[in-house]
């Protein structure tokens, strides 16, 4: 305030020497403007000590401040809570972001990780292994197919009025082990996809045939992959990791899925007495030679019948002999052969306590070896024919056994080579002669 009074005093005082420099103006003149100047100091002075120190004076702005203020000033409060909502959403967004990113990346490591795992494989011709894990890959040849397809068709023509054909063709591990996407990538073929045209062209050729009159008594294609699925996804011990066969276990649902088809009974899995061989090394390992395979050996699970125990075979040479169906011990590094023995043209199987005269004929390759001994206990006869190697008139053969039932097993990769298709159309035209 001291501050104040010295101007406004200055500036009266400079006011009165400017007054007595212009003309006309009297010394009355002059005490009168000192006068009056001091009273509105005096007031002025009075008007600004009399304001309260303890309650600071109302700020008011005109509309330029304002503008200034809004830019350079602090906000009202709830313009500062809002910034500071605001702030805490930013954070909030980042931190989420960040954890997103994070969660993406660790993501994106273990898809590396299994990535890496997959495409490591050790790959020769056709056959992949995947850590200890092996899989023979499927090369889908349509042309090879539909002559396959029409050879057993031709058959089933053939045998018409004597026996229903089924045919099964015996996915291979691919087709659940791996996707498609992945069979791909390996240089294979989707072997899902693969199975589904096997299954059309098969119906196709079937259809033709009974449209045309051909075929009375229609092939039953049996499709077992959502089966095999299913039993796969769910752990079950179903296909051999070293060895590009099925299990005996993989035999068992296999085979009643075809008892169920044609209404037989069957025993359940309990009955039977399991047989273990351990430390099986099969065709996978054989063409990888994989280390992890080989640190991790399969075991051979057979199933051995409560009520037959041998059966009768005859080799290439002609030479018939008596042979345990389940083997519980093989002195082969090829321990598949515990189911009835390999690779015979020929193989019979008798129940001596089923007497119905009931009899079933598996044409085969060695997928059929560890599913003919799951029928042994509901036909009484079950008959082998190794389609590569047997010769013979199959028309007279089922006619001369009472066979009223055909079962085709093949393995999935085959029926894609030209070099098995033959050995069927083989068979067809020894029907012919």
């Amino acid at each position: 305030m001291k501050k104040v009074y010295l101007y406004l005093t200055a500036l009266c005082l400079m006011m009165l020497l400017m007054a007595c420099d212009r003309p006309g103006i009297s010394q009355g003149n002059v005490e009168t403007t000192v006068n009056t100047t001091t009273t509105e100091l005096t007031d002025v002075m009075d008007i600004t000590n009399s304001e309260p120190e303890s309650e600071p004076p109302t700020e008011t702005t005109n509309d330029t401040e304002s503008e200034t203020s809004s830019e350079t000033a602090p906000g009202t409060e709830s313009e500062i809570q809002t910034e500071a909502t605001s702030d805490v959403e930013t954070e909030t967004q980042l931190e989420a972001t960040s954890e997103t990113e994070t969660e993406a990346e660790t993501e994106t490591e273990t898809e590396t990780e299994a990535e890496t795992q997959l495409w490591n494989p050790i790959i020769v011709d056709e056959f992949v292994a995947l850590g200890d894990v092996g899989f023979e890959l499927v090369n889908h040849n349509p042309s090879v197919i539909d002559r396959y397809a029409a050879a057993i068709c031709a058959l089933a023509v053939d045998l018409d009025g004597l026996a229903t054909v089924y045919e099964l063709t015996a996915p291979a591990s691919c087709c659940f082990g791996i996707t498609g996407d992945q069979n791909v990538l390996l240089g294979a073929s989707d072997p899902v996809a693969a199975m589904e045209y096997t299954h059309r062209a098969m119906q196709a050729e079937n259809d033709r045939l009974i449209a045309e009159g051909l075929l009375q008594n229609p092939l039953v294609v049996m499709d077992i992959c959502d089966l095999m699925g299913e039993k796969y996804a769910a752990g079950e011990y179903i296909y051999f990791r070293t060895d590009h066969h099925w299990t005996g276990l993989g035999a068992y649902y296999a085979s009643r899925h075809f008892l169920d088809l044609v209404g037989k009974n069957y025993l359940p899995l309990s009955d039977y007495s399991e047989v273990a061989l351990t430390g099986f090394l099969g065709s996978l390992h054989r063409h990888t030679q994989s280390e992890e395979m080989a640190a991790n050996p399969d075991t051979v699970y057979a199933y051995a019948s409560p009520t037959v125990q041998y059966m009768t075979v005859c080799n290439k040479n002609g030479q018939v002999q008596q042979i345990e169906m389940i083997r519980d011990s093989v002195s082969s590094t090829n321990k598949y052969v515990a189911f009835c023995g390999g690779d015979y043209p020929y193989s019979e199987i008798h129940n001596e306590t089923i007497t119905d005269g009931s009899a079933v004929l598996v044409i085969k390759d060695s997928y059929g070896n560890s599913f003919m001994p799951m029928l042994a206990d509901s036909y009484e006869y079950v008959y082998g024919i190794d389609y590569r190697s047997w010769e013979g008139d199959l028309s007279a053969f089922v006619e001369e056994h009472n066979i009223d039932s055909v079962v085709i097993i093949n393995y999935q990769v085959c029926i894609s080579l030209s070099s098995y298709v033959r050995s069927w159309e083989k068979l067809v035209a020894q029907q012919a002669e």
